[in-house]
């Protein structure tokens, strides 16, 4: 019959030692941010925008606003941003001079976003951001226009904090 050895208490003590080193980190890192990528929209009738730097919206997100409520026929995009939330964390994205949103990672996938135009309220919604699921926030413009705000979870491959502007 065979018989088993067994590991030296000196051994015991390295490897215990070990794992109480590696795992308070282990236990901090908790859950990945939340990024969310927005886009601030101007919605009109016309056919070009009156501000040379704007673009169309992206061939992804046309069928998105058109197949909605919104009665308009033309969409361009004014600013684009991608932004990263820690759990609980609060944090103010400034579409415009005009138009911010203030998003806040509720926990998990849930968001609350406020928007807010000229620094007043304009509106406030709570939603799971779930794989390909977009949220349009809107507000008023003069000369039968609207701009809007468009969000939804962002893929990890985005880059934090980017910005874009026409």
């Amino acid at each position: 019959m065979k018989q088993l050895s067994l590991v030296p208490p000196s051994r015991w003590w390295a490897w215990a030692f070990l794992l109480l080193a590696i795992t308070p980190p282990l236990l901090a890192a908790g859950p990945e941010p939340l990024l969310i990528q927005s886009t601030l929209v101007w919605g009109t009738n016309d056919r070009q925008s009156s501000d040379p730097t704007h673009r169309p919206v992206s061939p992804e997100m046309l069928p998105l606003l058109r197949s909605s409520p919104l009665r308009w026929t033309n969409y361009f995009e004014i600013k684009h941003a991608v932004t990263s939330l820690t759990n609980g964390e609060t944090r103010v994205v400034v579409m415009s001079e005009h138009c911010k949103v203030e998003f806040k990672n509720l926990g998990g996938d849930l968001v609350e976003a406020k928007l807010l135009g000229d620094n007043k309220p304009i509106g406030t919604r709570k939603e799971k951001l779930k794989t390909d699921w977009t949220v349009v926030l809107a507000g008023p413009a003069e000369h039968d226009t609207a701009w809007l705000v468009v969000y939804k979870k962002a893929s990890p491959t985005n880059k934090l904090d980017t910005v874009r502007a026409p």
